[in-house]
């Protein structure tokens, strides 16, 4: 009967042990995985900062590439020797042509969810469609020499087009609205309105 009554008293401590190693190990545990979620927010977070800023780069290449597009074309129609300064104004278009089909492309993936370098290749196959009809695929100097009025105003209405749609987003300037355009809030319709004037514009390529 001692022996048992002995038996018993020597446990309840080691049962005491056990229990409070036990809750140290959980609350260890628990820390532990609170601050690697905390680092997963954090880097989500940098992440998408970092996602937003891209974009509004892109963006903001997209706006200058069309508004250059059009403008330039206007100044080719009215000639009255202004042609040189619309040949630098088309130049400074092409200089941003491909960040404006990046972001189509970025638009269409996060749109539609296609794979965007498919959708990148499709619109550079298109761009240097575009390269093409307007000549500047050579020497600089003979840049923009062979189009007829018809290419020059079919340029210009699809600049206009693309620029008044992207025109319709507001560019973020703090980091909440760059996290918000890596979340394809705001953005994304416009882009596929110029994304349609693009279409018919190539469409009347030769």
């Amino acid at each position: 009967m001692e022996h048992k009554q002995t038996e018993t008293a020597e446990t309840k401590p080691r049962r005491h042990y056990f229990v409070a190693a036990l809750l140290i190990i959980i609350t260890l545990m628990m820390v532990v995985i609170v601050i690697i979620l905390s680092n997963y927010l954090v880097q989500k977070q940098r992440d998408a900062l970092e996602d937003g800023q891209w974009l509004a780069e892109k963006y903001e290449d997209a706006i200058t590439f069309a508004e250059n597009l059009q403008a330039g074309a206007e100044l080719m129609l009215s000639g009255a020797g202004r042609e040189t300064e619309g040949k630098m104004l088309l130049a400074l278009a092409m200089a941003h042509s491909r960040n404006f089909s990046d972001l189509l492309a970025e638009a269409e993936s996060r749109r539609d969810k296609v794979r965007v370098s498919e959708a990148r290749k499709r619109y550079t196959a298109e761009m240097e469609k575009l390269h093409e009809a307007l000549g500047t695929t050579g020497e600089p100097a003979g840049w923009f020499a062979s189009p007829d009025a018809a290419l020059w105003e079919a340029v210009r209405d699809a600049g206009a087009q693309m620029s008044g749609a992207l025109l319709k987003y507001r560019l973020p300037v703090v980091d909440a609205g760059f996290r918000m355009m890596a979340a394809g809030e705001g953005w994304l319709e416009p882009a596929r309105e110029a994304a349609e004037a693009w279409a018919n514009l190539v469409n009347k390529l030769p």
